[in-house]
């Protein structure tokens, strides 16, 4: 059941990406790696004096792949940051305290669906779009005792 959630939640991500895509100009842009700085009292800080989160992940994968991703954090800051945790749909990892000028990283594979699973869970008139797409995921972290949060980048993996 909870692949079928899974899957669900990656055909709508890409259905949605598929229609902003026919909404928008194509213009192809190569994959890159982003770090939102946001935080939740709306402030920013510049990446040379701030908490970074970047998702890492392969260029390109076979659907039926297992593929490693990577969440890396690093603390910018010249004070410690606390109570880090890191999150997305199927995975929470505690990262406990991140030093100035440290990074932590954390690793997990992830499923690539096959055009077949994909049908056999959601019917034959479902179909794969081409790049497959992995959300951001959330940092919440603390710094002084304030409660912090960051987003990453999302990834584009192309499907060969």
């Amino acid at each position: 059941m909870k692949n079928k959630i899974l899957i669900l939640m990656i055909v709508i991500i890409i259905a949605t990406l598929g229609i902003s895509a026919f909404l928008s100009e194509h213009n192809p842009k190569p994959t890159i790696k982003l770090s939102i700085n946001n935080t939740t009292n709306n402030s920013k800080t510049s990446q040379n004096n701030s908490v970074v989160a970047i998702l890492e992940g392969p260029e390109s994968a076979e659907e039926g792949d297992e593929i490693l991703i990577t969440w890396k954090i690093t603390n910018n800051l010249n004070v410690p940051i606390t109570n880090v945790q890191g999150n997305d749909q199927n995975e929470i990892y505690n990262f406990s305290q991140i030093n100035p000028g440290e990074t932590k990283t954390h690793s997990f594979f992830i499923y690539v669906p096959s055009l077949n699973d994909i049908k056999s869970d959601f019917g034959l008139n479902t179909t794969t779009s081409d790049p497959f797409y992995i959300g951001g995921f959330n940092v919440n972290y603390f710094v002084n005792g304030v409660e912090n949060n960051i987003v990453s980048n999302s990834l584009e993996i192309d499907l060969v």
